[in-house]
């Protein structure tokens, strides 16, 4: 268990329970305005904060930019739990610094699809890797004191009708698979969880007694708190009798706890004991905090030099798929000519679109500029290649000043009250960014009544042409191009409100401007009542028509190309799945032709999913760096140059084909998804079937060779046991090596497939030994049959570098027929 900041003191909890009253209780149960504090100062209970995470935390001001971490994916490429628990130190220093008490995170889901729009936000397709790496994390973060509240309880892997959608599986691949990451965060002391919008087997998580009662509360013995996701509390009674703590409400919502909670209690609809339990658990939160009473957190030293830590942790997730003849790292010469190719490398993907999402500086490095930095001995030419994919382009792509002063960059942005006077604004601000998501309105908070927002600035084309603009809102509006009326939007009705804020029906107009001639844009946001509110707008200059063909010219004159290609932050969406794994169709072109006009280019994919790659072999060598932060620049010229050491390997399998997937298509079919009925997700399903993937789970390079050798298992217990190897650099250069443990049950017990069950990360110096052990306990050998048992009989145990490398083998007998929960 993860150590509180000091004892949880029961008795004193439950004297100060006592003195609230009802009303004062209910009220500690919801959040009626984001993010309204919970307190109650008479019993010393100070303002309460959570926030969205798990990438960083939630800006607190316009000028604010905390942190970015690389994504779920990228931390679980580098198969280090040590590294996972600093990024959660990281993580909740940039919390305490912000008065933040705890955070919606980690996202333990699984990507049972490589379509899945949230598949970034998530660890591993493996269960066991996710849950290990997820409890790192969240032990570095509570260790600052500010709570993780693991996210979304359960079989919540998807994102299609995510509002409605019914997750129909069977119980024993609930427990051993979508679940089995949730046990292990609660067994290793998680202070939150937070139930999912979606339905399991009919019932609806947030009212599901057999998930919020029976299993977490009870079974596993959880004494933290649970609570709602945004708006996804359905109802009063039957959701707190279930076992729902908290509820988050969100846009287009109403309120189910509160008033409408005290309301049930005295109509003898929920006894005042269920109530009093919730409540419990809330101060309890309170205390571990030390935000209760004359209790406070001690202070912690805060991580050195976060940016390294950042950096260090973007390159270990950073996959080498093939390495030609070892063209990485790069062995430049001065004067050498390197040849930076690709729309990713001047407008990468740091990070996936959630709604945890960052702002970053206009000053983040991007991948161009580092190389360029790192490499100063070699000419670096830059090519575009293609046009990003942004549906909505950045708002950097045409300068634009704010209208209200005429200098300063970026748009003019002007709240006010429906009745508020045109010339007198309740607050003016400057947006840098196109993208404006309101949980708090500046100067107006949480919308009670209705109003409106005015952006406006003046952009100043630099080339002559057809432009084309793109907006969306959660909300109506009017664009104006030089005062005339172009684009408008009724409100739109909405089923999923928050899926919305990020992904509303986009307006797309286009306009020949001239280049140096000004033009003014007004927009008109109208908004009404609601929880959250949001505006995206961008402008996307002609596109040349000489893109590839001026690419490949680069790469047939350069000595070695980089080609930097993958997704944008709008092309992974919170609330919506995608349809293909393939890159866009221009990249797929610019990267055929590019490996043939040279066959010394590095592939660097910017995408964090598997991603189709039949063009994989004909480049010289395939990195993969899925949205790896806001230090993605600095690692991948570190990465190139060899300073850093590509350290990933992969959480997720790589395919050879879409229809080798088990799971693919996430549309339900009248709401229901039907889960696979063996637990045989991801790797297992191509090992149990005999389909080799494009690259393996478990599967990366990395710059040294390592041998993996001198197996020996040793039973440690009737469920119980310990595998030892050692590990030999066999290279001339430091480097990092995973070993994999994967165990197969006897008979027709399990998956029918080896599953990881234990993985070590080890760092050698040149020519280095180092005897490795890995203990096995008995949740690596048991499955479910109406209760967890250990069936008797040998298990094989395979030791290697990826799943389909399991070079060495061994066995071991186990099982006592039945086990205790």
């Amino acid at each position: 268990m993860i150590e509180s900041p000091f004892e949880v003191r029961e008795a004193e909890l439950r004297a100060l329970l006592a003195q609230l009253s009802l009303d004062e209780k209910v009220r500690l149960m919801t959040r009626v305005e984001l993010p309204t504090p919970w307190e109650v100062p008479r019993i010393g209970l100070r303002p309460i904060r959570l926030s969205d995470g798990p990438a960083g935390v939630r800006p607190q001001s316009p000028d604010d930019y905390p942190l970015l971490t690389p994504c779920e994916t990228a931390l679980a490429a580098s198969w280090d739990p040590g590294l996972l628990r600093r990024i959660g130190e990281l993580v909740g220093d940039e919390a305490k610094r912000r008065g933040v008490h705890g955070l919606h995170a980690p996202n333990v889901n699984l990507p049972r699809s490589p379509l899945g729009g949230r598949d970034f936000e998530q660890y591993s397709e493996d269960p066991l890797l996710s849950g290990t790496l997820a409890v790192a994390w969240l032990s570095g973060l509570q260790s600052r004191r500010v709570a993780s509240v693991v996210k979304h309880l359960a079989a919540n892997d998807s994102e299609t009708e995510r509002q409605l959608m019914n997750s129909v599986v069977n119980e024993r691949v609930l427990r051993e698979v979508y679940l089995l990451p949730f046990e292990m965060a609660v067994q290793a002391g998680a202070w939150g969880t937070m139930s999912a919008y979606n339905r399991v087997n009919g019932t609806f998580c947030g009212e599901q007694p057999y998930l919020l009662r029976q299993v977490l509360k009870d079974e596993w013995g959880f004494d933290g708190f649970v609570i709602s996701d945004a708006g996804g509390t359905r109802s009063t009674a039957p959701a707190v009798l279930a076992g729902l703590d908290m509820e988050l409400p969100g846009p287009g919502r109403p309120q189910r706890f509160g008033e409408p909670l005290a309301e049930a209690v005295r109509a003898g609809e929920v006894a005042e004991e269920v109530v009093d339990e919730a409540v419990l658990r809330i101060l309890r939160l309170a205390q571990r905090a030390g935000i209760l009473g004359s209790h406070s957190a001690p202070e912690v030293q805060p991580v050195d030099d976060p940016r390294g830590l950042l950096r260090e942790a973007a390159a270990a997730g950073f996959v080498l798929l093939h390495n030609d003849r070892g063209l990485l790292p790069l062995k430049l010469k001065p004067g050498e000519t390197l040849a930076v190719i690709g729309p990713n490398a001047t407008e990468p993907a740091y990070q996936g679109g959630a709604f945890s999402q960052l702002p970053l500086p206009d000053s983040t490095e991007t991948p161009l500029s580092a190389i360029r930095e790192r490499f100063s001995n070699v000419n670096v030419v830059h090519e575009r290649g293609a046009p990003a994919a942004r549906k909505v382009p950045l708002l950097r792509e045409v300068p634009s000043v704010a209208a209200h002063d005429g200098v300063s960059p970026g748009l003019t942005v002007e709240y006010f009250w429906e009745s508020t006077p045109a010339d007198q604004p309740l607050v003016r601000e400057v947006r840098t960014s196109g993208s404006m998501i309101w949980f708090r309105m500046p100067g107006i908070g949480t919308p009670t009544a209705p109003g409106r927002v005015l952006v406006s600035g003046i952009l100043t084309p630099e080339v002559s042409g057809v432009h084309t603009f793109v907006a969306g809102s959660s909300a109506g509006f009017e664009v104006r191009l030089g005062g005339q009326l172009v684009a408008s939007q009724p409100h739109p009705p909405t089923i999923d409100d928050m899926g919305y804020l990020m992904r509303p029906s986009l307006v797309t107009v286009e306009r020949h401007l001239e280049a140096g001639v000004p033009v003014r844009l007004d927009v008109e946001v109208r908004f009404g009542p609601s929880k959250a509110h949001s505006f995206h707008i961008g402008c996307r200059p002609p596109t040349p028509t000489d893109l590839l063909e001026r690419a490949v010219a680069a790469a047939q004159t350069a000595d070695t190309v980089v080609l930097v290609v993958g997704e944008t932050q709008d092309s992974a969406l919170e609330s919506a799945d995608r349809s293909t794994t393939r890159l866009a169709d221009d990249q797929l072109e610019l990267i055929e032709q590019v490996c043939a006009a040279n066959p010394r280019t590095v592939v660097v994919v910017n995408a964090a999913h598997a991603v189709d790659m039949p063009w994989a072999e004909r480049a010289a060598a395939v990195m993969c760096t899925w949205f790896p932060g806001q230090e993605f620049g600095a690692a991948l010229a570190g990465v190139l140059s060899g300073d850093l050491e590509p350290g990933g390997r992969l959480p997720v399998t790589f395919a050879q084909n879409e229809a080798d997937y088990e799971v693919f298509d996430l549309t339900p079919i009248n709401h229901d998804l039907a889960y696979e009925s063996e637990p045989t997700i991801g790797y297992r399903h191509f090992l149990k079937d005999g389909i080799t993937p494009r690259f393996a789970f478990g599967h990366g390079l990395g710059y040294g060779s390592f041998a993996i050798e001198n197996l020996a298992v040793e039973r440690t217990s009737e469920s119980g046991a310990r595998v030892a190897v050692t590990v030999r650099n066999t290279s001339g250069r430091a480097g990092k090596e995973v070993v994999q443990v994967y165990v197969r049950a006897p008979g027709n017990v399990g998956s029918g497939a080896p599953e990881l069950k234990g993985f070590a990360p080890v760092w050698l110096e040149a020519g280095e030994s180092r005897p490795i052990s890995i203990d096995l306990d008995r949740r690596a050998f048991r499955h479910w049959q109406d209760g967890w048992i250990i069936t008797p009989g040998t298990y094989v145990i395979s030791v290697g570098r990826s799943s389909q490398d399991l070079a060495l083998q061994g066995s071991v007998q186990c099982g006592d027929a039945t086990e205790a929960a």
